[in-house]
């Protein structure tokens, strides 16, 4: 079964990001920055690694990009949220059912 969360903002200095997760068979197959305000020039590569890195590896325990340490750490914090929504929401449908 297919799920997306959308991560609340994480405000990591300046930098705030969202993220839309989909989750399928508890297996994170999408994950889609769909708020940010950081500098394009900052955001290029991390927004394009660390998520494929995640997927790849199944896990928010990757490396930050050098340079834009706080945009890739902001991203991983973003994932982390949304992963803790859906488990919180697996355990409530889990006692509701």
């Amino acid at each position: 079964m297919l799920k997306d969360f959308l991560a609340d903002k994480i405000d990591n200095m300046d930098l705030t990001t969202s993220n839309n997760l989909s989750l399928e068979n508890s297996k994170i197959t999408n994950i889609q920055i769909v708020l940010n305000n950081e500098a394009p020039r900052y955001a290029e590569i991390p927004f394009d690694t660390i998520p494929k890195e995640i997927i790849d590896s199944q896990s928010t325990d990757v490396d930050t990009v050098s340079g834009p340490t706080r945009t890739s750490n902001g991203i991983i914090e973003a994932v982390k949220n949304a992963l803790s929504q859906a488990e919180t929401n697996k355990s409530t449908e889990s006692i509701c059912h």
